[in-house]
């Protein structure tokens, strides 16, 4: 138990930082500029330091919230919710998700490839 939760913090704070790229990569490929507020707003509303912005950024893009309750083992569990409209999701809000993802993976693939050209 111990050893697990040591290596959570360490991956919270390796992750500090590509987390919030990865949500800021997430709204220049969908164009939707005007998404960093609202990311830097339900951000931090996860109960991971990290999880939360990538997630807020989605929930931005989609236009609708995550969290609520949640069912764990038969156990109803409640989330803060991460983002505003309540929408039921589509098939899709499932493509435009993959459509995100993978824009997201291209935009920094080539990013890391110029960094690694002009080193």
């Amino acid at each position: 138990m111990f050893f697990g939760r040591i290596a959570a913090k360490i991956d919270d704070i390796f992750n500090y930082i590509p987390a919030r790229l990865t949500a800021g990569g997430m709204i220049l490929v969908s164009g939707r500029l005007s998404l960093f507020e609202f990311v830097k707003r339900f951000g931090r509303n996860h109960a991971s330091p990290n999880s939360g912005y990538p997630e807020a950024a989605l929930a931005g893009i989609l236009n609708c919230r995550f969290g609520g309750p949640h069912d764990y083992f038969g156990r109803e569990v409640w989330k803060p919710w991460i983002g505003t409209e309540q929408k039921t999701l589509t098939n899709e809000d499932l493509v435009i998700s993959v459509k995100v993802c993978r824009r997201t993976i291209i935009l920094f693939v080539i990013l890391t490839g110029l960094f690694v050209a002009f080193i």
